[in-house]
């Protein structure tokens, strides 16, 4: 859309310009980059940015580097749009903002970036030869994404959590140790892992999806059975299956849940390995079949001990994790089992957290 002074590009059509702009960037600097998340901003951002790049930069971290939250760069749609008039312009905008971003994440600052040429307040510029040159060095291969943009992770109380992508947002195991109706709030689709309440808080599900008619259910035969009144809203899943789900690409994995006691009978559990990014394994240490990034790891429960969680952390090999199932226990708890996470990332030195509920990442 142009109004003849800006041009509005769609948040979809955006979102792959940065993608193609990642996409350009030589394969053996993009294997230099270590946990770092791109995302794009689609509400206005910061007076005066483009882009951002929060985190320690490659030539500033030392062997004491573990345990941090990932670099986060954020490219801002609205910001780009507003000085350039052809969609071409804003390509070639968000190219150079990608870069820049990025140069920043291996430590290179604005005054040598001003002195490659690639630093200016001017609201459009056209493409120097040296730029040429470099767009056609850094043309992928092939029109396969090599790149995917962030996800944003919400982790909410206990084992309860929010993922939103291109404004779409999926809730997994809202319970009853978390504010359920306030997670299940203009979700497009829940998925639960179980049927213990602290997962499933049947009444706050049976409201939202009273109260939206497009939201949809997603859960095992025992769950999907609560919920015959929403007729084909409502999804049942087994280990195996490979789904989308409002947009998400979900791998269901499992089968029962971890045993607590001989005389407990098991119940069904699924876990979901959601964009082959962030798996929630519920009750259970199921291991995917594919490889994850990230792993939401349980760390108190009826049915876990300290060592068995450690074990099931390097089993799974994440590239990061963070704690979930964590509402039964007191700040000396959390602080105790929060090192006893450490210890299991400790042969890697990944990084692991405890994430206040509330706190938000991009994956």
């Amino acid at each position: 859309m142009h109004n003849g002074l800006v041009i509005e590009v769609e948040p979809g059509r955006f979102e792959d310009m940065v993608a193609e702009a990642l996409d350009g960037l030589p394969p053996e600097l993009g294997r230099l980059m270590r946990n770092v998340a791109v995302t794009v901003e689609h509400n206005p951002g910061p007076r005066g940015l483009l882009g951002l790049y929060e985190g320690i930069p490659l030539t500033s971290r030392t062997s004491q580097y573990a345990g941090v939250l990932p670099d986060r760069i954020t490219i801002y749609r609205q910001a780009i749009c507003a000085i350039c008039r052809t969609e071409a312009e804003v390509a070639d905008q968000v190219r150079r903002t990608v870069i820049h971003e990025i140069a920043h994440h291996f430590g290179i600052d604005d005054d040598r970036l001003r002195e490659l040429g690639w630093l200016s307040t001017a609201r459009w510029l056209p493409l120097t030869p040296e730029r040429h040159m470099y767009r056609k060095a850094v043309s992928p291969l092939d029109s396969r994404s090599r790149w995917r943009l962030a996800m944003r992770f919400t982790k909410l109380g206990h084992s309860c959590v929010r993922l939103e992508k291109d404004g779409t947002v999926l809730v997994i195991d809202p319970g009853s140790f978390s504010d359920a109706p306030a997670a299940l709030d203009g979700a497009a689709a829940v998925l639960v892992t179980h049927e213990h309440p602290d997962h499933l808080d049947a009444d706050a599900i049976r409201a939202a999806l009273s109260s939206d008619p497009d939201m949809t259910l997603w859960a095992n035969q025992s769950i999907c059975a609560q919920f015959p009144e929403f007729g084909d809203r409502v999804h049942e899943v087994q280990h195996g299956d490979a789904l989308e789900v409002a947009g998400f690409d979900v791998h269901v994995y499992g089968v029962d849940h971890a045993l607590i006691h001989q005389d407990i009978p098991l119940v069904i559990n699924t876990g979901f390995l959601v964009d082959g990014e962030l798996f929630h394994p519920g009750d259970s240490f199921t291991i995917p079949e594919d490889p994850v990034t990230t792993l939401l790891v349980p760390i108190s429960a009826p049915w876990l001990k300290a060592g068995e969680m450690i074990d099931y952390f390097r089993a799974v090999a994440p590239v990061r994790g963070y704690a979930i199932h964590d509402a039964i226990l007191n700040d000396n708890g959390l602080g105790l089992f929060t090192r006893m996470l450490s210890i299991a990332a400790a042969p890697t030195g990944v990084p692991v957290a405890r994430l206040e509920p509330g706190t938000t990442l991009d994956l």
